[in-house]
């Protein structure tokens, strides 16, 4: 199956279930994630097809060979995928190993994010790269101790996302106290160092906490707004990534970016604006529902083999040789 067949097929199934909506459910007016696809969607890119050449986009992540510089989103339990896993074994028997054998197919890395230890060792289990994102726990300790584990168990890096301080919010749930709280800088320091592994650390949307990062001793930032479900009317991520890029260019960090990339020519475009790799959440979970782990894997093949066929068109023989000069920003304004 094609990416489009793949994406009309999980899409209609979701349709089935009554779950298609809650792939957006961000906060009062959903203004971040329309905005985002605004904001890529008038990015334009020009052809450079008298230096195309064949491109390869095999991408080294944290110390783990990936064929391509796309790679899961950490995924927890969900409406969605939780609904899923109860619809047969075509999904899988839990909700999250069927996406990480995807990804392992495909030759990508999985991310886990909320999920009991057992799980994580059944995900670890399946074989993929696996790393792990950790809320911002009100009991510093928790945040600790689930680093700890997961290190032991053999992940390949772990980190923490930082804007869920606050909590998640999305249009059907009330604004209150969470399980969550926001961590200084200090205490950021004191969780990267309790670890040797690479540490990430997701929700980054502004220079200020991006040189923060950096200054606390983080190897990786994932640029990104959480699907839209932490403040309405967020900026897009591939907005503010150039101006990251740029503040952080005499550091060695790497930078991936998230929340709304679906095609080739978006994950193009985020590469374009500076970024080592991307994420993919909500595509994962179509994917799944098309077709459970093959549905997974066609999904993320088929978006690298457009990547590749993209990159070529524009004469980048590999992912970190395509640059901001070939896009437009006709309709938005910037550079």
């Amino acid at each position: 199956m094609t990416y489009g067949e793949i994406w009309e097929r999980g899409m209609a199934r979701l349709e089935e279930m009554g779950r298609a909506n809650d792939l957006d459910l961000a906060c009062e007016t959903r203004s971040s994630t329309s905005l985002n696809r605004k904001y890529l969607d008038s990015i334009a890119i020009e052809m450079r097809l008298l230096k195309a050449v064949v491109a390869d986009t095999t991408t080294q992540l944290f110390g783990t060979q990936l064929q391509s510089p796309v790679i899961g989103a950490p995924l927890g339990f969900g409406r969605v995928l939780g609904q899923l896993a109860e619809h047969g074994p075509q999904y899988g028997t839990g909700y999250l190993e069927p996406i990480a054998a995807g990804l392992a197919d495909a030759g990508s890395m999985m991310g886990v994010g909320v999920a009991p230890a057992e799980q994580l060792q059944s995900v670890l289990d399946v074989g993929a790269p696996t790393y792990v994102i950790v809320k911002p726990y009100r009991e510093r300790e928790r945040i600790l101790s689930k680093i700890r584990d997961a290190e032991a168990r053999g992940v390949v890096a772990v980190g923490i996302d930082i804007d869920a301080g606050y909590g998640v919010r999305t249009r059907y749930e009330p604004v209150g106290e969470t399980y969550n709280a926001p961590l200084s800088p200090a205490e950021l320091a004191e969780v990267r160092a309790s670890t040797k592994l690479p540490f990430i650390l997701k929700g980054i949307l502004s220079v200020s906490d991006a040189r923060a990062a950096v200054d606390a001793g983080v190897d990786t930032i994932v640029v990104c707004n959480h699907g839209g479900e932490i403040i309405d009317y967020a900026v897009p991520p591939l907005k503010v990534l150039p101006d990251i890029v740029e503040a952080l260019a005499d550091s060695k960090i790497t930078i991936l970016v998230g929340s709304g990339l679906q095609t080739g020519t978006d994950v193009l475009k985020a590469l374009a604006l500076g970024a080592d790799a991307v994420m993919l959440g909500t595509p994962l979970i179509v994917g799944l529902a098309a077709a459970g782990a093959d549905g997974v894997a066609a999904l993320v093949r088929g978006l690298s083999d457009e990547l590749r066929r993209n990159l070529s068109i524009v004469g980048a023989a590999t992912p970190s040789d395509v640059d901001r000069s070939i896009l437009h920003f006709p309709f938005l304004g910037g550079s």
